[in-house]
């Protein structure tokens, strides 16, 4: 799996992983991204640049669309 800003079509969470080149779903967690600030600057259907960044998270970790397969 390739995973690409250009398919990005959502603003309200993002993946992340400890390497920019993963392409397991297995290997990435998905980030809720709260309304505001945060969502607004890290969201990648509004900043495509963003793809492959390194970025610092704090948060408590939640079940959050979890994987049913």
């Amino acid at each position: 799996m390739y995973f690409s800003s250009d398919t990005c079509t959502t603003s309200t969470n993002l993946l992340i992983a400890d390497s920019k080149t993963e392409t397991s779903l297995d290997n990435c967690l998905a980030v809720q991204l709260s309304n505001g600030i945060i969502r607004d600057g890290l969201n990648l259907s509004a900043n495509k640049s963003n793809i492959n960044k390194q970025v610092k998270l704090y948060g408590s970790l939640e079940t959050y669309l979890v994987n049913q397969d």
